[in-house]
Formats: C-alpha cells, structure tokens, sequence
C-alpha cells in the first residue's frame, strides 16, 4: 500500500502547518475564527479540485489575502478563482493556472457594516419602475416587476451606502454600458466568476466606485485595490463591428498615387487614448485613466505586507 500522499491531504498537511497557521493568526482574531477559516479552505479545494491543479503558492496567496480581508472564501463572501495566465513572451507563451482571491458582494457589505455603514446594492431591469430623483432631494425610486411578470433584461445597477449615525445616504448609478465597460476590463471577462456570478459582479460595479466618495480606512481601501487586480486597467474595450468595417475598408482601399496626405502630430500626447462606446453607440475616444475611473476601478500604490512563502 502507497503511503504518497494525495494532492489534497498534501494541501492540508501544508495548511495546517504551524508557519502557516501563525501567519493567519496575524489577520484572524481568534483561535475559533481561525478553525473556521481553515474549514472553509478545506471544503473549497474538495468542491473545486482545479484549484489544487493550479499554481500551489498562488493558491496560498490567496487565502493570505482572504484571510486579510477578514472575509471566508466560502462562494459567498467571496471565492477562490482559476484563471490562465502567461509567465513567458508574446513570441514564446508560457500559460500556467494561478489562483486569485476574489472579494463578492456580500463580503463587501460586511466589511462595510463594520465600519458605520449599510450598502444596497440591486439590478434594473427594463420593466422595472426606476427614477432618479436630484436637486434639493436626492433619491432613487425602484419598484421591481412582480415576481410572477417578466422583468425584460437588465439596463442598469445601483448602490446606496448608508451611514448608520447620520443616516446620510451616498448613492451611485450605472448604466448597462458602464457595466460592460468594467466586465470588458476583467481579465477573464468570459470566464467563471462572470459566467457563474454575473449579477453580483454587476452589483458590485457601482458598489466600488460608490466607495471611492466615502470616508473609509486604509484596511478597506485595500480590499478594493485587491479586488481590481482581476483587471487589467490598461485593456481597451472590444473594438464594435462598425469600427471593424471601416477598419477594413482602410486597409483594403488602394491609396491614391496623386493625393498626398499630411501628417499632423497633435500638441497633446500624453494621455494614451483607447477606444470606448457611450450610451449612443457613438465611439469616442477617452484616455486609460478616465476608463479606469468609469469603471469604478482605481491603482493605488499598497503599503500591506507582502505574502509569506507558503510551507507546501
């Protein structure tokens, strides 16, 4: 009888070392929070084995980084997520699986609520009564269709953070371009978080930008700056199929022999600029930043300790 161990009794061993344990000790109060945790690690590598396919110490990683948010990694709160990433060239790919912690919406309502705040957080759908009210009395009025009728399909979501001494209300909106916007900008906008999660990754879009107009710790705007590292900031969106038409048509016309075309470099060359779409379908052209910020993403440099090395 082999005594090697399988890949997840190997994991467990690992995890449950007194190195790593001490490390989880630094982010989780108590010694039950600390059990708890584990388990939740534990239960998630059984109910997804890709994970102990992937990159081992990218799998640690992102348990140190849930830790650190003080959230479970338990599909809820927030997941641990699979995704191929390449270690070599463009010319010579080298495409291994890492594994990256991803907050969710219900873990960013907690993190909130600990801080003097409640969040709502909801999906518009065409057939749905919504108006924004603003001047001197700011609100949203929303009545979804009722549950036996057909909502249509989504236009849009919101968020409202709420501070519980004051009772002052902080809202946010976005439109069903914005939110393509930010799904464009993921890394894997095709892949499982958005296949299997896409209502709470939209209701967390205007969730995060909400929180950048709101008065919150160092703590919590590093669990966002985590958060937006599943997107690459600098990723123009999916070029439209009328650009690609005309696109064509350039490169396929003969250019006239005659006609002499002058080029004109312009003043202002800073800002690169990426192709976006507005609610009119009409292209226009935005730099990085302004995305970024559309998007409710932000980079910010991180002062947190970088991760240990894992014991397995």
């Amino acid at each position: 009888m082999s005594n090697e161990l399988t890949p997840i009794e190997h994991f467990n061993q690992g995890f449950a070392s007194q190195r790593n344990q001490e490390t989880l000790k630094k982010y989780l109060a108590t010694e039950d929070l600390q059990d708890r945790f584990t388990a939740v690690v534990t239960r998630a590598v059984q109910e997804k084995p890709e994970l102990l396919e992937a990159d081992r110490k990218t799998l640690f990683y992102a348990c140190q980084r849930a830790a650190q948010d003080k959230l479970m990694p338990d599909g809820r709160e927030g997941f641990l997520n699979v995704y191929n990433t390449n270690v070599g060239t463009r010319d010579d790919p080298d495409w291994i699986q890492k594994v990256q912690w991803q907050p969710m919406i219900y873990g960013l309502h907690k993190i909130l609520g600990e801080h003097g705040y409640s969040l709502t957080s909801e999906l518009i759908y065409k057939n749905d009564y919504f108006k924004q009210h603003k001047g001197d009395d700011p609100r949203i009025d929303h009545e979804p269709t009722p549950i036996n009728e057909e909502r249509g399909e989504m236009i849009g979501a919101y968020a409202i953070a709420t501070e519980k001494a004051t009772g002052y209300k902080t809202r946010e909106i976005m439109n069903l371009a914005e939110l393509r916007q930010v799904r464009e900008a993921s890394k894997n906008p095709n892949g499982n978080v958005w296949q299997k999660w896409e209502g709470q990754m939209y209701r967390k879009a205007p969730a995060k930008r909400l929180f950048n107009r709101l008065a919150l710790p160092e703590s919590f705007t590093q669990v966002i700056d985590r958060d937006n590292e599943q997107f690459d900031l600098n990723k123009a969106p999916a070029v439209s199929d009328v650009a690609k038409s005309v696109q064509e048509h350039v490169r396929l016309a003969k250019p006239d022999p005659e006609v002499k075309v002058e080029t004109k470099i312009p003043q202002d060359t800073s800002a690169e600029l990426v192709e976006a779409r507005d609610t009119d379908g009409k292209n226009q052209d935005r730099p990085v930043d302004a995305v970024a910020e559309s998007a409710g993403l932000h980079q910010e440099e991180s002062n947190e300790p970088q991760p240990n090395n894992p014991d397995f």
